[in-house]
């Protein structure tokens, strides 16, 4: 179940890198105006190959008018291979971004105020920018859009 308490983050902070090494602010890649699932994963991450076609099929149904995906892979840029294969193997239909774990650590500890757990894990941003759920481990479709749309009440 998704930890729906109201959190008082906005978004990421910190430095990632594009699949070509350049470097970007997550905080700039979270869309305004839409809510934003953060899904990170490491391509050798058992769950994150189960369950990265529920997150394939939220982005294909939603990212025209409410939500879009944002993927961030754990294996670090000399892992850049591995998350490639992994994302033409799955088919991903949403934009990728790279870090290392524990940057991602850092980073998930700094939006939440917890310890970082593993992966696979979501973070769910408002259309304004905030964090608005956490997420460690799957989840499906479903449980995402109903998420959305309890809180758009």
């Amino acid at each position: 179940m998704l930890c729906i308490a109201a959190i008082a983050a906005t978004a990421v902070p910190g430095l990632v890198q594009d699949f070509d090494g350049g470097y970007h602010l997550l905080e700039e890649k979270i869309v305004t105006g839409r809510w934003t699932l953060l899904a990170l994963w490491r391509s050798d991450c058992h769950v994150c190959n189960e369950e990265i076609d529920e997150i394939i099929r939220f982005h294909r149904d939603n990212a025209e008018h409410r939500a879009v995906v944002l993927g961030l892979a754990l294996d670090g840029l000399a892992g850049r291979f591995d998350e490639q294969a992994f994302i033409a193997r799955h088919g991903v239909n949403f934009p990728n971004l790279i870090t290392d774990e524990s940057n991602a650590a850092a980073l998930y500890e700094q939006a939440t105020g917890e310890a970082w757990i593993g992966t696979p894990t979501f973070l769910i941003f408002s259309p304004d920018g905030k964090l608005a759920a956490k997420q460690v481990g799957g989840v499906t479709q479903k449980l995402i859009e109903d998420f959305i749309a309890g809180a758009k009440r």
